[in-house]
């Protein structure tokens, strides 16, 4: 199965809300790991209950896999070198964009555990979740390669992501 979603809503309900700095520590092991260092959460960011929303760019299938595409157009200063993978890594997390990387994913598991209408485990995270894209179109080169970062959160934090955010509660499918 190859399809695409363009704009794929989410909206996870959050009856309890969350603080930022709990979504923080969940993915502080795996961005200490990825990006060297571990996100702050403001202390004065907390939702309240209700519902937690937004808009993945795209899903596409490959493989029977899923994978997230974000499309950026940030210029990065119009510096070519800014465009590498290891420079994009430091952008992503200046623009504090890796909280958002860690919340797409988890909103996918939960928008694939109503598909499936069941939970989502590791074993279905290794065989459905493909990868994350950050795609930089300012800086998007093939010679040499620039302006995608790709990464795969584990499925321990991505879980741990949509636990906080749904304080541990799946939607059910009702058409079922």
């Amino acid at each position: 199965c190859n399809a695409r979603l363009n704009e794929l809503e989410f909206l996870l309900n959050s009856p309890q809300g969350f603080r930022l700095s709990d979504l923080c520590a969940a993915g502080e092991d795996y961005m200490r790991d990825e990006f060297g260092r571990a996100a702050e959460g403001n202390g004065f960011f907390n939702m309240q209950g209700g519902f937690f929303t937004g808009f993945i760019d795209m899903v596409f299938v490959h493989n029977n896999k899923f994978y997230i595409v974000d499309w950026k157009s940030n210029s990065l200063d119009y510096d070519p070198a800014m465009f590498q993978a290891e420079n994009l890594k430091q952008r992503l997390f200046e623009k504090n964009y890796q909280m958002q990387y860690l919340c797409y994913p988890a909103a996918l598991v939960r928008y694939l555990e109503q598909q499936l209408n069941r939970e989502f485990t590791p074993e279905l995270y290794e065989q459905y979740f493909g990868e994350v894209y950050y795609i930089f179109l300012r800086g998007l080169t093939l010679e040499p390669a620039a302006g995608v970062f790709s990464a795969r959160p584990p499925f321990e934090t991505v879980k741990a992501i949509a636990d906080i955010i749904t304080c541990g509660k799946r939607e059910d499918n009702e058409n079922d």
